[in-house]
This record gives structure tokens, C-alpha cells and sequence, in this order.
């Protein structure tokens, strides 16, 4: 079991290794994690104004047009291509852990 656990925690390092190298103008920039005892900390650049979700929900006291909910839809597309072309299998890994935190 606990080399069972170490391959995954190994696993999961190397991930974040490759993805730290990811940069896209539409992906935010992951800077590192923290692994104390069974937690592990996703950090990213800090991106002021809120998150996408909190803007979505009007959250921000702004109301988005379609037109830009669209745009923010075309936006993520380009970043998940660009993930999938680039890392592979490891953008659905990080699209799962985003959405997990959310």
C-alpha cells in the first residue's frame, strides 16, 4: 500500500513539474505545490478581479453579455486545446482538479 502511494504522490509531482512549464496567454500560471502529511496545495499566480466563476455567476455585481460569455468560452477552449496539444492526457488531470476546487 504504501508504495502504492508513492508512486502516485511521485506521480503527481512530475505532473506539476510539466505543467509549471505551460505558459498560454489564457491558462493561469502554476508556480508550485506544498505536500504536508495527505495535503497538497495547487499554487498559481494570483489573478486579480476575482475568478472566472464569480464573474460568470455575477457574483462581481457585473452582468455579462452573450457576446461575452462567449468569448470567454472561445478563451477556454484555446487554453484546454493548447493543454491537450502540449501535456497530453495531463490537461484532464488538471481540468479536474480545477474543477474540484471550484
Amino acid at each position: 500500500m504504501q508504495e502504492h502511494f508513492a508512486s502516485l504522490r511521485a506521480e503527481f509531482s512530475n505532473e506539476i513539474a510539466l505543467l509549471k512549464k505551460i505558459e498560454h496567454r489564457n491558462l493561469v500560471q502554476l508556480l508550485g505545490y506544498i505536500d504536508k502529511r495527505n495535503e497538497r496545495i495547487v499554487i498559481t499566480e494570483y489573478v486579480p478581479n476575482g475568478t472566472l466563476r464569480e464573474h460568470l455567476d455575477g457574483q462581481r455585481g457585473l452582468v455579462l453579455s452573450f457576446n461575452q460569455r462567449l468569448e470567454i468560452a472561445i478563451d477556454v477552449a484555446h487554453g484546454l486545446t493548447y493543454l491537450h496539444l502540449y501535456a497530453g492526457m495531463l490537461c484532464h488531470m488538471f481540468l479536474l482538479l480545477s474543477i474540484k476546487t471550484v
